[in-house]
C-alpha cells in the first residue's frame, strides 16, 4: 500500500487526467482523485472533502489554471498547486509562479510530476508546522498578557498595601492601599525613593519573583519567534 494522496485534477481532457493519475500511482501513491473542469465543479469538490494537491491544466474551454488558483486562494487553502500544460511559454509560467502556483510542468515532460508532488507536499507540511507554531506562540503570549493583567488587577484591588518590584529593584506598580499609606503616586516612588527602604522585604521578594517569572516567559516566547 502506497502513501495516500488525494489529488484534485483540474483538467478538461479525460485522457490527460487518466495519464496524470497513472503516473502518480506508478510513483507509489495510493491515489484518490477527481477531475473537474469548471469553477462550479471545482468549488463543489473543495466542499466535499479535503485535498493534498491540486494539479491543473493552464488553458481549458470553460476554465483556466489561474482561475483555479484564485479559487484556492479565496478559500484560504495552502495546498500545493501545480500547473501542467501542453502550451505554456516561459513568461506565462513565470507569471503563474508569481501568482502563487508552486510549479509548472509540460505535458510532454511528466517525469517531473512525482518529484514535484513529493517536494511540494514536504514544503506544505513545513508551512503548516510553522503556522501551527506561530499560532501556539500567539495564544501563549495572549495568555501571558491576560495573566499579567489579572495579576495587576489582583494587586490593585487588594486591601493590603502592595508594591511590585522588577528584578532590579525598580517599582513597577503600587496599589491604592499603598498610595494611601505612603501618600505618593507611582511616579514619585520611581523618581524619589530608594526601593530597598520601603515596604515589606518578604513581600518585595515574592512579588519580584512573580514579576521575573512572567518576564522570563515573555522573553522566551519573543526569542523563539
Amino acid at each position: 500500500m502506497g502513501q495516500p494522496l488525494r489529488a484534485l485534477l483540474v483538467e478538461d481532457s479525460e485522457d490527460d487526467a487518466l495519464l496524470l493519475g497513472l503516473i502518480l500511482k506508478q510513483g507509489g501513491y495510493d491515489l484518490t482523485s477527481e477531475r473537474e473542469d469548471t469553477p462550479e465543479l471545482m468549488r463543489a469538490a473543495l466542499d466535499r472533502q479535503g485535498w493534498d494537491v491540486v494539479v491543473s491544466d493552464y488553458v481549458m474551454p470553460r476554465f483556466s489554471g489561474l482561475a483555479a488558483l484564485r479559487i484556492l486562494q479565496e478559500r484560504g487553502l495552502d495546498l500545493p498547486f501545480l500547473i501542467v500544460s501542453g502550451h505554456i511559454g516561459e513568461e506565462t509560467a513565470v507569471a503563474a509562479m508569481k501568482a502563487g502556483a508552486h510549479d509548472y510542468l509540460m505535458k510532454d515532460r511528466l517525469a517531473r510530476l512525482v518529484p514535484a508532488v513529493e517536494r511540494e507536499l514536504r514544503e506544505a507540511e513545513v508551512r503548516r508546522a510553522r503556522h501551527l507554531a506561530e499560532e501556539r506562540r500567539r495564544i501563549a503570549v495572549e495568555q501571558l498578557r491576560l495573566s499579567e493583567t489579572r495579576f495587576r488587577l489582583l494587586v490593585e484591588q487588594s486591601p493590603l498595601s502592595m508594591q511590585v518590584l522588577s528584578p532590579d529593584g525598580k517599582t513597577v506598580q503600587v496599589n491604592k492601599a499603598w498610595k494611601h499609606m505612603w501618600g505618593m503616586e507611582l511616579e514619585e516612588v520611581q523618581e524619589r525613593i530608594d526601593q530597598t527602604e520601603i515596604g515589606n522585604p518578604l513581600l518585595k521578594q515574592i512579588l519580584s519573583r512573580s514579576y521575573q517569572s512572567r518576564l522570563n516567559a515573555l522573553n522566551a516566547l519573543n526569542a523563539s519567534a
